[in-house]
């Protein structure tokens, strides 16, 4: 029988327009489960910081003194990062191509900001594939947190590196999911890692090494312990990042804009080491899982005090990025702007 509306009309109350009473709990039960496991992971955040950061630093010694930061300090840059990859990721709508309930939960978030405190921390057991490392580390961990949820975290780390997602048997995260190694979930959140790392970049990340060694020591080290061939390979890394401040990914009509501000006081000088690292931030955003939506596009956009100058950076070293043909079908825009 139907039941009457305050307008007069009836609305059936059907059995067959309500979802089943078992469906309903099942829902319940897994939201009430999901806060549980929130919580859990939420009131542990802090200890788990601490506990990375006491590892790294015991283990200064087997970090590679010649890379870039990857300390604890790397790692708050990152969770600064990830919140801003979210909040553009989440208005521009990329998560409903990706997730079953359409936008991260709570609990995903949580799980990518502990997956970002622990993703280097293979960093203190090697340093050639220290993103395995990192997911033997973490499945090794135990404090009360659930095994399938460790899980998740571990694979994560593993695949925010090419050598970590080339060991799971894949070239790509996108692969991966093709066949059948990971589903969607896991590369979303995978890419979420790998972007939010890639803005790491610039000055800020080659202002000491993860032993808190200025630049300008550990450059002369370099240069010191090893031939001129391999001092120079390491070198660029170092002189490139010095060439711009840190990266910045905003939502822009709709699309990613990658806004980075140039130096031009080091763009004569370090112009391909700059243009190369660019090159490497926009290879991590639009090789991720986030490029197979079929909307997806970046803009690239370089700010500059002296436009001139950085035209002129820019024609010099513009076959850097077109050279790349992975990276010319995404990046629509390529322009100078001044700061």
């Amino acid at each position: 029988m139907g039941g009457g509306g305050g307008d007069g009309r009836s609305y059936s109350t059907s059995s067959r327009d309500r979802p089943p009473a078992k469906t309903i709990m099942e829902e319940i039960e897994k939201k009430v489960e999901e806060k549980s496991d929130f919580t859990n992971l939420k009131n542990n955040e802090e200890d788990i910081k601490n506990f990375v950061k006491i590892e790294m630093e015991k283990a200064l010694d087997n970090l590679p003194w010649d890379h870039n930061d990857h300390s604890i300090k790397h790692v708050s840059r990152v969770l600064k990062n990830f919140s801003e990859v979210v909040k553009n990721f989440e208005e521009l709508s990329f998560s409903k191509e990706f997730l079953k309930d359409n936008k991260l939960s709570k609990l995903d978030k949580e799980i990518l900001r502990y997956t970002i405190i622990l993703h280097d921390v293979g960093y203190s057991k090697s340093k050639k594939d220290h993103s395995s490392a990192s997911k033997e580390y973490i499945e090794k961990i135990n404090r009360g947190i659930k095994e399938s949820i460790i899980k998740d975290i571990a694979i994560i780390a593993q695949l925010h590196t090419p050598e970590g997602i080339k060991k799971l048997g894949g070239s790509s995260l996108t692969d991966l999911v093709k066949k059948g190694k990971i589903g969607d979930r896991i590369a979303f959140l995978a890419s979420i890692l790998t972007i939010s790392d890639a803005l790491d970049a610039g000055k800020q990340r080659v202002m000491q090494n993860s032993q808190n060694e200025p630049a300008n020591r550990v450059i002369e080290r370099i240069k010191t312990k090893y031939s001129t061939i391999k001092a120079e390979s390491k070198l660029e890394h170092w002189f490139g990042h010095q060439g711009f401040s840190n990266p910045l990914l905003n939502k822009k009509n709709g699309n990613f804009n990658l806004s980075i501000k140039l130096d031009t006081n080091l763009s004569e000088k370090y112009g391909t080491k700059i243009a190369f690292r660019i090159v490497d931030i926009i290879s991590d955003i639009t090789t991720s899982h986030i490029s197979s939506s079929k909307k997806f596009n970046l803009e690239l956009s370089i700010l500059s005090k002296n436009k001139e100058k950085a035209n002129k950076w820019y024609s010099e070293n513009r076959l850097i990025f077109l050279s790349e043909e992975k990276l010319s079908s995404n990046v629509k825009i390529i322009g100078i702007e001044e700061d």
